[in-house]
C-alpha cells in the first residue's frame, strides 16, 4: 500500500512578508513615538500648571499675612527700600495685640485688685458729647458692670489702682468708619453717675530724667458715635517685619511663603496738602526723597494707605521666555529666563496710622 501524499495548496498559505513586517513596525514605531511625545508634553504641562498653582497659592497666603499686619500697624513702621534680593523692600511694623490671656499672673495676690485688665469692659463713646474737651459720654451704665474701670486691674506684672492715676487706653473708630483711626490716651477718671462720663484731663508722666512731664491727652469726645475704648498696655504690642531671603518671604524669622521673587511697598497720605487722602489720586502717593532708605518722619505720620505688591515665581524653569518686571521703583531685570511669574497687588488702609 502506497503512503498517502498530502498536497499543499500554496494559494491557501497565509503570513506576512518581510517588507510588510517592516512597514508595520515603522507605523507602530511612529504611533508609539507620538503617544510618548503626547504623554511627555502632557506631563510637562501638568507639572508647569501644578508649579504655577503652587506659586499662586503662595503669594495669596503671603498677601493675607501682610494685609493683616499692615492694616493694624501704627506710624512707627520702618521702611527699608530695596535692601533685599533683586531690590526687594523690607517693612518692619508694630501693632497692639488683643489682651486676651496676655496679662499674666496677679503680681500681688494680697491686695484687693484681682481682675486682669483683659476683663475690663469695652466702652463705646456716645455721639452726644459735652462741650468740655476733658469729658466724654459713653453708652454703658458706669454704675453697673462698666464701673470695673474704677476698681483697678493688673496686667503684665503691673497693678493699676484706678483711672485717676492714668489708665492707658486705646480708642478706635467703629468698623467701616472712614477714616479708620486708633489713638492711645490716658483715662484719668470715671464718673459712675447719670452722665456716664469718662474724664481725660492732661496727666503727669515720669520722664526719662525721672521728672514728671505733662502729657497732652487726646480729646476723645471728638471721635464719632460708637467709637470703641479698651485698656491698653505696651506689653500687648507686637513688632514684626517682612522681607525676602533666598527666595523665601519671611515674617520675622517665620517662613510665610517660598518662591517669592519681589516685594514692594508704596505709601499714600495727604502729600498734596488738600486735606483729603485719596488712593486714586497719584499726587497722594509718596514720591519724595528717602532718608537712608526710609520715609522722613514728617512724611511717615501722613501715611494712611500702603500698596503691597508681591511677585511670585515658579520653582522651576519652563519652556517660556520671561523677565522680572519693573515694580514701583525696582527696575526690570536685564536678562530673560524661563520662569513663570504672577504679580499680586493690593492697597490696604492702615487703621492705626495715627498712633
Amino acid at each position: 500500500m502506497k503512503p498517502a501524499i498530502i498536497k499543499i495548496d500554496k494559494k491557501q498559505e497565509s503570513g506576512f512578508t518581510l517588507i510588510e513586517v517592516l512597514v508595520a513596525l515603522a507605523i507602530f514605531s511612529i504611533v508609539i513615538v507620538g503617544v510618548i511625545e503626547v504623554f511627555v508634553n502632557s506631563n510637562k504641562s501638568y507639572m508647569m500648571q501644578d508649579d504655577i498653582a503652587s506659586m499662586q497659592q503662595n503669594i495669596r497666603i503671603a498677601k493675607m499675612f501682610i494685609e493683616r499686619d499692615v492694616r493694624m500697624a501704627d506710624a512707627s513702621f520702618v521702611f527699608e527700600n530695596g535692601v533685599g534680593e533683586g531690590g526687594s523692600d523690607k517693612l518692619t511694623m508694630g501693632y497692639v495685640e488683643s489682651l486676651d490671656n496676655a496679662c499674666g499672673e496677679d503680681p500681688d495676690p494680697t491686695d484687693d485688685i484681682d481682675r486682669p485688665c483683659s476683663e475690663l469692659s469695652t466702652l463705646h463713646l456716645k455721639g452726644d458729647m459735652p462741650e468740655s474737651s476733658s469729658v466724654a459720654n459713653v453708652y454703658e451704665d458706669l454704675s453697673g458692670e462698666a464701673s470695673d474701670w474704677e476698681e483697678g486691674c493688673y496686667c503684665g506684672g503691673e497693678t493699676y489702682d484706678s483711672p485717676q492715676y492714668g489708665f492707658q487706653a486705646i480708642i478706635e473708630t467703629p468698623k467701616g468708619y472712614d477714616p479708620a483711626v486708633s489713638d492711645i490716651f490716658y483715662l484719668t477718671g470715671v464718673n459712675a453717675n447719670k452722665l456716664n462720663q469718662l474724664i481725660n484731663h492732661p496727666v503727669m508722666l515720669e520722664g526719662e530724667d525721672g521728672k514728671n512731664e505733662k502729657f497732652d491727652n487726646k480729646i476723645i469726645n471728638a471721635y464719632p458715635d460708637k467709637s470703641i475704648i479698651n485698656f491698653y498696655i505696651p506689653e500687648s504690642r507686637i513688632t514684626t517685619s517682612y522681607e525676602i531671603k533666598d527666595g523665601e518671604l519671611l515674617r520675622g524669622d517665620q517662613l510665610i511663603a517660598d518662591n517669592v521673587e519681589d516685594l514692594q511697598f508704596a505709601f499714600c497720605g495727604d502729600f498734596d496738602n488738600d486735606g483729603i487722602v485719596d488712593p486714586e489720586n497719584t499726587n497722594d502717593w509718596f514720591n519724595g526723597e528717602l532718608e537712608e532708605g526710609d520715609l522722613p518722619a514728617d512724611s511717615k505720620i501722613l501715611v494712611r494707605y500702603v500698596r503691597i505688591t508681591l511677585l511670585g515665581r515658579t520653582s522651576k524653569q519652563h519652556q517660556i521666555s520671561d523677565t522680572r518686571p519693573s515694580i514701583e521703583d525696582n527696575a526690570q531685570a536685564d536678562t530673560q529666563d524661563k520662569f513663570n511669574r504672577r504679580l499680586l497687588q493690593t492697597t490696604v488702609q492702615m487703621r492705626n496710622a495715627s498712633l
